[in-house]
């Protein structure tokens, strides 16, 4: 666990908690445990009877990824975004809830291209989101790239 406590600013947006970040050489810097208990889900869990962990795909500091299949639906594979529910004011923040909010509001306004809103939820160690599985994360792809960035147009598009 770090943090540099020289100069903190408080961030919020008006449907997700607000939290502190420090800055330190204009990057902003938070207090994360990479491993965080709270928010593994073992391989073969099941959530409302429905959504079985078949296998993790990432893991970050906001939270984990798995690959979750549907018992309603034989052979439809999903991801299963979770983070910790635990009140950290020094671990990152809660971005969950407006992850589902915006997915709703995209199911909702009846966008095509989005990866789909399944189900949300929470119980005593972590909030999830079930949605569409879409492939490989953004990190992976930037480091198939030559010089391992997105050019500006990739950026804006």
């Amino acid at each position: 666990m770090l943090v540099h406590a020289s100069r903190q600013r408080t961030v919020g947006f008006s449907c997700v908690p607000v939290f502190k970040v420090s800055l330190v050489r204009n990057s902003v810097v938070m207090a994360v445990e990479a491993k965080d208990e709270r928010r593994r889900v073992p391989v073969g869990t099941k959530l409302e009877d429905r959504w079985q962990v078949t296998k993790i795909l990432g893991e970050g500091a906001f939270g984990a990824v798995y690959e979750v299949v549907d018992a309603d639906r034989p052979g439809k594979v999903f991801a299963l975004k979770v983070e910790s529910n635990a009140d950290d004011p020094e671990g990152p923040p809660k971005m969950l809830p407006l992850e589902v909010t915006v997915l709703r509001a995209l199911r909702n306004i009846g966008a095509k291209y989005y990866p789909g809103y399944e189900s949300c939820g929470q119980n005593d160690k972590f909030n999830y989101v079930v949605m569409g599985l879409v492939g490989k994360n953004i990190d992976s792809l930037r480091k198939t790239l030559p010089n391992k960035r997105f050019a500006l147009r990739s950026c804006l598009h």
